[in-house]
């Protein structure tokens, strides 16, 4: 129904290196950076609305220093990554950091922002209708409709005005070590998808409706025989179409977990 934005931080401090035996004769910029930083993952960026949560920052790479225990660095670096929702667009949370650079006397230092994409809705219509039908006949849930998540393609679509809505798998592992999804979760994402794409994809300009059937579901699932042509519906019942797809995807897994 949308996604946050995310805006990427590089900051690098300047300091001057030395032994940490004269403190007179070095400015550690580790020092510097650390009530700044502090601060900076502690700001209420916005409260979020009934879409997007709040938008927050979260610090990613942290270096500093040459290894040898009496040397303090000549410099810090930081990688940050903010996921903003509407309430703090890009050119906002620029400039609120900037004045926490001038309120921490931070003065010499190189900074670069990177926006791999803001904030974006998405106005419901006949896609999240026939989804969530989907994921109520497969799973028996309604979902809990969010913003939540990465960025995604998503992001280059809705501008043009095209109803996007994003479904996928369960991601709590998402970018650990051991990242992973139980099995049982692809075979149902692969029935949402058999259910969702004969009703809402392919749609002629005469209202015909046209199924293709989905080569990456015949991939995932060992399939054979899948027709390549595409299947022209006309007059038949489109909810009939559906069901039948359904029903051979939900055979095809039952088959392949029968032999295994």
């Amino acid at each position: 129904i949308g996604r946050r934005g995310s805006i990427y931080l590089r900051l690098k401090l300047n300091g001057v290196q030395g032994h940490t035996a004269f403190p007179e004769n070095l400015d550690n910029p580790v020092h510097a950076i650390a009530p700044f930083l502090d601060e900076l993952v502690r700001q209420e960026w916005d409260q979020g609305d009934e879409e997007f949560p709040a938008s927050h920052c979260q610090v990613a790479w942290l270096h500093a220093g040459t290894g040898a225990g009496n040397v303090t660095p000549a410099h810090v670096e930081l990688l940050a990554n903010f996921r903003n929702g509407p309430g703090s667009p890009g050119r906002a949370i620029r400039a609120r950091v900037a004045d926490l650079l001038l309120k921490h006397d931070i003065t010499d230092y190189d900074i670069s922002w990177d926006t791999m994409g803001e904030p974006f809705r998405s106005e419901p219509g006949r896609l999240r209708e026939v989804t969530l039908a989907a994921l109520e006949d497969v799973l028996g849930v309604y979902p809990d409709l969010n913003t939540g998540g990465g960025t995604s393609d998503g992001r280059y679509i809705a501008p043009l005005g095209t109803e996007v809505l994003e479904l996928g798998l369960l991601n709590t592992s998402i970018h650990q070590v051991d990242e992973r999804t139980p099995v049982e979760d692809l075979d149902h994402l692969a029935v949402k998808i058999a259910y969702i794409q004969p009703v809402a994809v392919h749609l002629e300009p005469d209202g015909t409706e046209v199924v293709v059937p989905d080569r990456a579901l015949e991939s995932l699932l060992g399939i054979e025989g899948h027709h390549a042509a595409a299947l022209v519906v006309g007059d038949v019942d489109a909810a009939v179409v559906r069901d039948r797809h359904v029903h051979r995807i939900r055979d095809a897994v039952e088959a392949r977990d029968t032999d295994e």
